[in-house]
């Protein structure tokens, strides 16, 4: 995360530091963020707009693009899955 944020933009500077922060403690740098949001939640509670779409924008998108051909794969691998 650190290398592509720093190629970014000069505003994920706190996503930089916080990894820094973490890794000088000697954990695993760790952020979080929920489906519906387009921000990153660091450690301390602050936000970092970083994502263009949220997840949950990405799959309804992905769900309109979907035809027929896409529905019929989902409703073998649902088959598969149950047999």
């Amino acid at each position: 995360l650190l290398a592509r944020a720093y190629l970014k933009k000069e505003s994920f500077s706190a996503i930089i530091k916080s990894e820094r922060e973490q890794m000088i403690c000697g954990d695993i740098p760790i952020f979080q963020t929920d489906t519906a949001a387009k921000s990153l939640v660091l450690p301390d509670g602050n936000l970092v707009d970083i994502f263009e779409n949220s997840a949950l924008d990405l799959v309804h998108q992905k769900i309109g693009n979907s035809g027929t051909e896409d529905f019929e794969f989902q409703l073998k691998l649902i088959g598969n899955a149950i047999k």
